[in-house]
């Protein structure tokens, strides 16, 4: 389900209490969408994995309270993935209704990861 915000033209995907979803999979820097979420305890996880040597992923995790006009860092996940992959986790007991997750650092041959939101 997705909450429309007309008033700055943005969408946000809803994610309700007991589900789990993929917010982002990527090999390159950017930004998710923003999503909405129905319950005050999050967990974030994200995993990596290099198809050779060493490679490094930095992750912030974005909260907003002003339908996406203003956003702060949540918490951050860094990883150094080999051609095995590594995870790492975080939770939050916190007032962002809407969250999303940036890349901003990726490195490494063929290091791509993944991030998740749990409610």
């Amino acid at each position: 389900m997705a909450v429309i915000f007309p008033d700055i033209g943005a969408v946000a995907n809803v994610v309700g209490s007991g589900q789990v979803i993929s917010v982002l999979s990527t090999a390159v820097t950017g930004t998710s969408d923003w999503y909405v979420l129905r319950a005050k305890n999050r967990v974030f996880y994200a995993n990596a994995v290099a198809t050779a040597g060493t490679g490094s992923v930095s992750i912030t995790i974005q909260g907003t309270c002003d339908n996406g006009l203003t956003w702060v860092s949540v918490g951050t996940i860094s990883l150094t993935p080999t051609t095995t992959a590594v995870a790492d986790a975080f939770t939050i007991d916190a007032p962002w209704p809407m969250v999303r997750a940036a890349v901003t650092a990726i490195s490494g041959t063929g290091t791509s990861t993944n991030v998740f939101v749990g409610v």
